[in-house]
């Protein structure tokens, strides 16, 4: 047993940050470990324009390593900015509005610092323990999982499915806007 053990972990971001700043910028992460846990990066596109037409500012969050691979899919319409390191993560997340990901460690650094969080996971059954369990975030998943077809996943989880899950989210963490 560890004495005075609790599920907050303690981060302090500094003073010079502000908690969700930029409230309508919506952090997407196309990417995980596992490729079986990636959502086709065309439906991570198809979500960053009907987030767009909504009134939010989508960009992709990757690393060094995985803009080789995936920058191009996203650059030449969202933004996609260069972070060089898991310090500079943290204070982008941390001021951002919304992280959208497939289930990575970016859903859980983000959920960490108290960022809401939708994660996209493959498997119907509910039992995600592992997903970024700080704060209430919200999960989506396929209306229908077939294991032993790999990536039917994909096919029945629709832009449309990740949109209205995303809209729960906001739901319950807008802020309200004063009207002057």
């Amino acid at each position: 047993c560890v004495p005075d053990a609790g599920p907050m972990l303690g981060f302090e971001m500094p003073e010079d940050l502000q908690y969700r700043r930029f409230q309508r910028r919506v952090m997407l992460h196309p990417t995980s470990y596992n490729v079986k846990k990636n959502w086709p990066w065309q439906k991570f596109l198809g979500l960053a324009r009907c987030l767009r037409e909504s009134g939010y500012e989508p960009e992709f969050v990757l690393s060094p390593k995985e803009r080789t691979q995936w920058a191009s899919y996203f650059q030449d319409e969202f933004p996609v900015p260069h972070l060089a390191d898991t310090k500079a993560l943290a204070v982008y997340l941390y001021e951002s509005g919304f992280v959208v990901g497939n289930d990575s460690g970016v859903g859980h650094l983000a959920s960490a610092l108290g960022i809401p969080v939708l994660t996209l996971y493959r498997k119907r059954r509910d039992g995600f323990c592992w997903r970024p369990g700080w704060g209430e975030n919200e999960v989506v998943r396929p209306w229908l999982s077939l294991g032993a077809v790999r990536k039917a996943w994909t096919y029945c989880l629709s832009v449309a499915r990740a949109k209205r899950a995303f809209d729960r989210l906001v739901s319950r963490h807008e802020v309200a806007r004063v009207k002057p």
